[in-house]
């Protein structure tokens, strides 16, 4: 807990900063609210604080990088409320709690996740995963072109992949492999088709685990009539 004034100098801090942040008592009222805040958050506690400056009695709640005395940063979630006009008060008051690690753990799904959707995006060949139920975990966005072009509607995440714009005979093969996927097996599928033109696809899945039990397949299919019509020529 923080106590600071209208011009953001340190009134108060309770004890518990010197144990996060390494700051004594006296060390605390000879800083200003700046001096704690890391510089890429300045702007965004500045608009806090403005409009928080406007609205008595109110608060706002943020988080933000505050500065440990060894010049680390601790990531922390704030609420500042403004009781400038009551009387005993006269100051603006503030909660931090550390959610350091939190944090990190956020930052690295982020990561995970902006990684995970560069390399599936980083080629043609369609990709996708699928839940017990059918249902669509992820897709790249060949896949979600591909359904698009062929069926004229789009499968959102969370959607039924058997879409009724499949014949029945494409939902019946497509249910049928991902059951094999979902009792565990990885296997290939190499299809034929004539029409509109003559083209092969190679499809693999690949059944996801979670601790012993599986709770669905990721697929990769790939365009391979370019091989295969070489390898007819050869056969020929």
């Amino acid at each position: 807990i923080t106590l600071s004034s209208a011009e953001g100098k340190m009134i108060y801090g309770s004890p518990s900063i010197t144990k996060l942040f390494g700051y004594s008592p006296e060390e605390i009222l000879s800083l200003s609210a700046l001096d704690f805040i890391h510089p890429d958050d300045h702007e965004k506690f500045a608009e806090n604080r403005i409009r928080l400056m406007q609205s008595p009695n109110e608060s706002c709640n943020f988080k933000v990088r505050l500065k440990h005395k060894n010049n680390t940063w601790i990531w922390c979630e704030s609420t500042t409320t403004n009781p400038l006009k009551e009387d005993g008060v006269n100051c603006l008051v503030s909660n931090f709690r550390d959610i350091t690690e939190k944090k990190i753990i956020e930052i690295k799904q982020e990561f995970d996740k902006n990684n995970l959707n560069a390399l599936i995006n980083s080629t043609n060949d369609l990709m996708w995963s699928v839940d017990k139920d059918f249902k669509l975990i992820t897709s790249n966005i060949p896949f979600n072109n591909f359904i698009k072009h062929i069926t004229g509607n789009t499968i959102e995440k969370g959607d039924n992949v058997l879409s009724d714009s499949f014949s029945a005979f494409q939902s019946t093969n497509f249910k049928k492999y991902y059951e094999r996927a979902f009792a565990g097996e990885i296997f290939s599928k190499t299809e034929y088709t004539k029409l509109p033109e003559e083209s092969w696809t190679q499809t693999s899945y690949y059944p996801i685990g979670k601790g012993d039990n599986i709770i669905g397949t990721a697929c990769h299919s790939r365009d391979i009539t370019k091989i295969k019509k070489i390898e007819n020529q050869l056969s020929r």
